[in-house]
């Protein structure tokens, strides 16, 4: 039964086992996917790489100056290894409206996770069964027209359209991981009128 063996894939951390299930599976494809990958993530490269390299935020916050240095020494050790590095001012496509986008789909989603899971275990979730920003997107989904959500979809075609039209000049884009170092513990709690707010989200209309 080919589903048992992807099951155990999925939850058993024992490799020796992980190993039998690929060794038995019917699907070269499947095995091609999940257990040979490395034979071509590892392979000798055909040539010096085009990367190119931002240091901004896609959506115009702060990036620290150790965040920034980090990716410029990441970029002149590609280049001192032979690879043909260029420095952009400006991204592919709007990051404020791919993030919001995002957010839109991400919750629509979110809400269709927890109607399976309410079928599944028989009631209604609470704010009790998540965190409470979980429980906003959650409950903001719920509200969601679905002519906005299939926008949303059509619109993240168009960013893959343009990050495969950047992808054909250049092999990879090199930016900072995070905009600074680790926040201290509590830096970012809520404020009580946000957690309010959060808690409250359904009673929010959408914003036109």
């Amino acid at each position: 039964n080919n589903e048992w063996f992807i099951d155990l894939y999925l939850t058993d951390s024992n490799w020796k086992k992980i190993e039998w299930v690929f060794n038995n599976l019917e699907y070269n494809a499947f095995k091609k996917n999940f257990w040979d990958i490395s034979d071509d993530i590892f392979s000798d490269l055909k040539g010096p790489l085009r990367i190119a390299v931002l240091t901004k935020s896609p959506i115009g916050s702060s990036v620290s100056d150790e965040a920034k240095q980090a990716t410029k020494d990441a970029a002149l050790f590609l280049q001192q290894e032979g690879h043909q590095v260029e420095e952009l001012t400006n991204y592919p496509f709007d990051g404020i409206e791919a993030m919001q986008s995002y957010y839109v789909m991400n919750s629509v989603e979110t809400a269709a996770m927890f109607d399976d899971i309410e079928t599944s275990i028989g009631r209604q979730m609470t704010a009790a069964d998540m965190e409470l920003m979980t429980w906003a997107i959650y409950k903001s989904g719920q509200s969601i027209l679905a002519k906005d959500y299939s926008r949303i979809i059509s619109q993240w075609d168009i960013y893959s359209h343009i990050m495969a039209e950047f992808h054909k000049k250049y092999d990879l884009i090199l930016t900072p991981t995070a905009a600074g170092v680790a926040p201290k513990h509590g830096q970012f709690d809520l404020s009580e009128r946000l957690k309010n707010d959060l808690f409250h989200m359904a009673d929010f209309g959408q914003e036109r």
